[in-house]
């Protein structure tokens, strides 16, 4: 039997709906992958869009709070913010990888437990 993974899910949910809210609202009913991989500094969660990507400029704000691209009235530049925060507060990390043309990439790192089933 392999080792039991125990990872905070109550305050990470909701950071990881935001990620994949924005990656399918960047897509426009394009593609969305999500992958998982387990390392010694925790689980990796990666989210990537084939949206239309973000520029240089953009991505280095990403992440700001009440930054948005999107219109008015469809985001208040506030999730990748609190994304950003929750997985700091647990010891992780949010990574976004992006140009335009090419989607973007975000990786969600968050710190495991590992212990033997009980």
């Amino acid at each position: 039997m392999g080792e039991l993974v125990t990872i905070p899910v109550r305050p990470l949910s909701q950071a990881i709906r935001g990620v994949l809210k924005n990656a399918y609202d960047a897509t426009d009913r394009g593609t969305v992958e999500v992958r998982l991989r387990v390392a010694a500094d925790g689980l990796h969660l990666g989210i990537r869009d084939d949206g239309p990507g973000m520029t240089r400029e953009v991505l280095a704000r990403a992440g700001e709070p009440f930054f948005t691209t999107k219109e008015a009235g469809r985001g208040m530049g506030l999730g990748l913010f609190l994304t950003r925060s929750v997985l700091e507060h647990v010891g992780g990390r949010l990574q976004l990888d992006s140009a335009p043309g090419r989607g973007t990439h975000a990786e969600l790192t968050i710190p495991i437990e590992v212990g033997r089933p009980t």
